[in-house]
């Protein structure tokens, strides 16, 4: 060990000293710290003998800095201050490496991310996940975030964005309630709309025509959010225009089907996955080829298991 080390007097009694300093009293001081009067006494005795001066004149309330007190205590202050900032600062960098903090849309977040989150915990138990669903773009580097999941066009990527899956759209509804619709021609469906904006494929309008619902007196019910459009659809209350690659296990395990054998509109819209400028932890890293991986295992293509209805 170097020399110049051995030599320093004991650090651990500098918060003694400063935390006596600052508050003029051993009595504060060991509330602050969380000690006895006697250990911060005991302290302040051993930095007094380690630098061979005293540093405080001690009066019958009170106590009070002495010359060599004086002359120590601002750069105590400054070392504690820098060493507490740089401690910071290392459990932080820590922290951030064993966590990854993600972003999507309410829509897809409830019905394809949650879903499949736990698979990812069970083979990366020691990183922790953070969700931020929200329908309007977030700003990823200064809210903190190193993930999205974006639904955009191709032309609008940036560089280093991974495409998750592609769109396809088409009509879909419960079972039972397809069931009914077929037994009786002459009903009309509850169209169930998604309001919150204009996507392709997913305004009613387009497909009235190839559905024969056309001069219709058709009842409509209206969500703002996707997921609650969904869960309409799954329990019985009309049809919804299905974002096929969300709706893949509700598909495949019966709780929705296809409505009538009209093709599947691909949309121009895929979704992303999009990496903020200097998310380069091995968690980060870790959860993004996940996702990839996840991204990869959705059918470009309608698969044989979505059945129609019709």
């Amino acid at each position: 060990m170097r020399k110049d080390l051995l030599s320093l007097p004991p650090l651990e009694p500098l918060r003694g000293f400063v935390a006596a300093a600052s508050r003029r009293s051993i009595t504060l001081a060991a509330a602050d710290l969380c000690l006895t009067q006697s250990a911060i006494s005991r302290q302040i005795q051993a930095l007094e003998n380690a630098l061979g001066a005293p540093l405080f004149v001690r009066k019958h309330r009170a106590i009070e800095l002495t010359p060599a007190g004086e002359r120590l205590l601002p750069a105590a202050i400054a070392w504690l201050a820098e060493y507490g900032e740089i401690a910071a600062s290392l459990r932080q960098r820590a922290a951030s490496a064993n966590s990854v903090t993600i972003t999507a849309s309410i829509g897809v977040t409830a019905l394809w991310l949650l879903p499949r989150l736990g698979h990812f915990q069970a083979t990366h138990p020691t990183v922790e996940v953070r969700v931020v669903a929200a329908n309007s773009p977030i700003d990823l580097t200064p809210a903190g975030i190193d993930l999205a999941i974006r639904y955009q066009t191709e032309p609008t990527i940036g560089r280093g964005d991974r495409l998750l899956f592609r769109e396809s759209i088409a009509p879909v509804l419960a079972p039972v309630l397809a069931k009914k619709l077929a037994a009786n021609l002459e009903e009309s469906p509850t169209l169930i709309e998604y309001q919150e904006r204009s996507l392709p494929g997913l305004d009613w309008t387009s497909w009235l025509g190839s559905l024969g619902l056309s001069g219709r007196n058709l009842r409509r019910l209206g969500f703002n959010q996707y997921d609650q459009a969904v869960q309409a659809a799954i329990a019985g209350q009309g049809v919804v225009l299905g974002r096929l690659p969300l709706l893949a296990d509700a598909l495949d395990d019966g709780r929705l089907c296809r409505w009538t054998d009209v093709p599947a509109f691909v949309s121009p819209y895929a979704y992303w996955l999009l990496r903020a400028p200097g998310s380069n932890g091995t968690a980060v890293a870790a959860f993004a080829d996940w996702l990839a991986g996840q991204g990869k295992a959705e059918p470009s293509s309608l698969p044989d298991s979505i059945k129609s209805a019709s």
